[in-house]
């Protein structure tokens, strides 16, 4: 097992949910035979493109570019200081996104990438984890869960000491100390920790309601709203109270509910 990284706040991210030019990447090691360079510098700042040979340099380096980071990606969040940095940033992306989902309007620029966003609607999960069963939609999805079992948890929190699978979920845990929220609805400037939960958000603006229910045809902003109702087909009463026996649809239900036994005490 390899040994834990350590990162300063600024020093982790993951592409796609993570602002700023503060990401890192963790690049190939050098096969057997190679002279060891690519290996003593895998850590590359994709702001700039330098590669450094360590975490702590790389975090000391994008320390050094400092300042705000005003341009930002309309795509994925990321910041930049200057605009020709976005500009440059911004053909990762593609231009054409030819590929639209027919359940939300959501296009890409792959058919590979609506199939596998398209299992979102569909609930369907290929990707079954050989040790417990459970599946995935994604197989990195699944790689990253494979390190539980693993007991691999390679990325630590300088703050508190927690460990973590990946440098996504570390970092944005230590959004919990920094109370930073980088992603702003451009409608009414709420601002979020993730843009997942940003683009929830702005169906509130926009009306759309991507999940319909399959039996009665309503709509649901989130996928765990349509969950919750599809259990009122199923006359599903997962929630047991354990003092009256009791069920309930949702778990807060059944949480309120306990409250009247503790006051009829």
């Amino acid at each position: 097992m390899g040994s834990p990284i350590r990162a300063s706040p600024e020093g982790l991210g993951e592409m796609g949910d993570v602002p700023g030019p503060e990401h890192l990447r963790i690049l190939e090691l050098a096969g057997p035979g190679s002279d060891g360079s690519d290996e003593r510098r895998r850590h590359k700042c994709l702001a700039c493109g330098r590669t450094f040979s360590r975490p702590s340099n790389l975090a000391r380096h994008q320390c050094s570019r400092g300042g705000e980071q005003p341009h930002r990606c309309e795509e994925c969040g990321m910041g930049f200081r200057q605009p020709a940095e976005l500009a440059a940033h911004r053909p990762s992306h593609g231009s054409a996104r030819p590929f639209a989902c027919a359940d939300c309007g959501k296009r890409f620029t792959r058919s590979s990438h609506l199939l596998t966003h398209r299992r979102v609607h569909t609930g369907e999960r290929p990707y079954n984890c050989a040790v417990c069963g459970k599946g995935f939609n994604q197989s990195s999805n699944r790689l990253r869960h494979q390190r539980v079992h693993a007991g691999e948890r390679l990325f630590i929190c300088p703050r508190c000491g927690d460990s973590f699978t990946d440098s996504s979920t570390l970092l944005r845990h230590q959004r919990l100390h920094t109370g930073e929220r980088p992603f702003s609805c451009p409608e009414c400037g709420k601002r979020f920790t993730r843009s997942s939960h940003l683009r929830t958000h702005r169906r509130l603006h926009t009306g759309e309601r991507p999940y319909p229910c399959p039996e009665c045809g309503r709509r649901f902003t989130q996928s765990s709203h349509l969950l919750t109702h599809r259990h009122v087909h199923a006359s599903e009463r997962p929630f047991r109270c354990p003092l009256c026996g009791r069920g309930f649809v949702q778990l807060s239900h059944m949480l309120s509910h306990r409250f009247t036994h503790t006051e009829e005490e």
